[in-house]
């Protein structure tokens, strides 16, 4: 565990022989609502790392932060991690621009429309976006 900032917790994952295989945060710490977050190398998903992490995540949560419930940010095409939270007490409670197009609009921004960087396809309208979810421990 290493802490990096006083409002997010970064934390290693690591198998059982000690690789790095990815890494978790719990963000907003200091908030009604904390985040959590995980990121995995490709050749360790789908293994049960992810649920693992998950559990572990709510369990600190629970007894350090005593905080019940937790906010998930998911993109909306990654399926496997909106499989992985499904088997949670999960509600959508809302969804967002990811944050490429909220780089982008603060890049555009004050520019003139001939000078905007577009955005890909995959991220116009109906494309890429941010679901929000509300997991209860």
């Amino acid at each position: 565990m290493d802490v990096q900032d006083s409002n997010v917790l970064y934390l290693a994952i690591v198998d059982n022989k000690g690789s790095f295989i990815g890494y978790a945060t719990i963000d907003h710490l200091d908030s009604d609502l904390p985040s959590i977050g995980l990121e995995l190398k490709r050749e360790y998903r789908r293994q049960g790392h992810g649920k693992e992490t998950v559990d572990l995540l709510l369990e600190a949560c629970s007894r350090v932060l005593n905080k019940d419930e937790v906010i998930v940010r998911i993109n909306s095409d990654n399926n496997a991690s909106l499989a992985l939270f499904s088997q949670y007490n999960i509600k959508e409670i809302g969804r967002e621009d990811s944050e490429y197009i909220q780089a982008l609009d603060f890049l555009n921004k004050g520019k003139l429309e001939s000078e905007k960087i577009a955005a890909p396809k995959e991220y116009s309208e109906n494309g890429r976006y941010i679901k929000r979810f509300l997991l209860r421990a």
